[in-house]
């Protein structure tokens, strides 16, 4: 339990809200250890807004706290997307200390007066990427309810590697366009992406994550939701939470040349459109859905995404993607 001085920030009165808002997860996880100092926790929310530097009006905020001084860290909070806000402390974090992510008021469905994670720091900086995720398959699934229109746009994939976790910014664009390059920026979603420790395994043994863009009555509004698979060129791009960026990894509808749509610097390319084989990872009922691998295609530099949101920002260490 936090001091009297850290119980304080949460004291103000939480306010209910439809469609069962609140408090999804948070990277680092709680109880992490080892955290490099160069963190940038992510937090991930549902049917609600966080203030932020794009929007100081909501009334919920978050918050980096030193458990020991009950001290506010200086930090910004940025709304990267897709209900991902990530909090960018303003000097690199103490070595051996404990940190907690701090809701004000208390987010629903997080336990009153408790942190939504609490992490310890190691004693050096992050500078090694990822490892880059491998695409399997892509789906579109749709259906209609007494609520309304339920669409979802699935990406299948053994996911990217890092002991403290990734954010995958995710764009999709149709095949026409990523051909021409010529049709301006493409649909842009991002994912909060599983913790894994261990080496990367692309020989069939490791998970398989789904990355699920939706558009629903419940509040979400993903525009990748509607996206069509055979018409879709996929791009990955993975940052962990230090701001390092793994290379580009591309889905390709079946047939078509990386090169032509945008992926010839891929790392990884996969093909979806395609009928998977019996028991593979990939097997999925929807339209569009299907495996063609991944082909390894060598290593590239790592792939900064500039989100145009977030403008110019002058960092101390790599500026993320996001």
């Amino acid at each position: 339990m936090f001091s009297a001085a850290l119980l304080s920030l949460v004291a103000l009165p939480a306010h209910a809200l439809s469609w069962a808002p609140g408090f999804e997860r948070a990277v680092p996880a709680d109880g992490s250890a080892d955290v490099p100092l160069n963190v940038m926790p992510v937090v991930e929310v549902h049917a609600m807004d966080v203030q932020s530097t794009s929007d100081a009006t909501p009334e919920h905020a978050l918050v980096l706290v030193d458990v020991a001084s009950a001290d506010v860290v200086p930090a910004q909070v940025h709304h990267i997307g897709s209900g991902l806000y990530q909090i960018w402390p303003d000097e690199v974090l103490g070595a051996n200390r404990d940190y907690a992510v701090v809701a004000i008021p208390d987010l629903p469905m997080s336990a009153e007066g408790e942190p939504l994670s609490v992490f310890t720091t190691g004693e050096l900086e992050d500078h090694q990427e990822p490892t880059i995720p491998e695409p399997l398959g892509v789906a579109q699934e749709s259906h209609t309810d007494e609520w309304g229109d339920w669409h979802s746009f699935l990406i299948d994939q053994r996911p990217a590697i890092d002991p403290v976790g990734v954010v995958y910014a995710v764009e999709v664009e149709t095949l026409s366009c990523a051909l021409a390059g010529d049709c301006g920026a493409p649909p842009l979603g991002f994912a909060l992406g599983g913790v894994l420790v261990g080496a990367p395994s692309h020989d069939g043994n490791s998970l398989v994550e789904t990355l699920r863009f939706s558009d629903n009555p419940a509040g979400e509004a993903d525009p990748l939701a509607l996206q069509i698979p055979e018409d879709s060129v996929v791009r990955v791009h993975t940052m962990d939470l230090a701001g390092n960026n793994a290379a580009l990894v591309c889905s390709v509808p079946q047939g078509v040349e990386a090169e032509l749509v945008g992926c010839e610097d891929a790392a990884a390319v996969g093909e979806h459109g395609v009928e998977p084989e019996p028991g593979d990872d990939g097997d999925r009922s929807e339209v569009g859905s299907g495996s063609g691998g991944c082909a390894v295609v060598g290593a590239t530099p790592a792939v900064a995404l500039a989100m145009v949101s977030l403008g110019a920002v002058a960092r101390r260490r790599r500026s993320p993607m996001l």
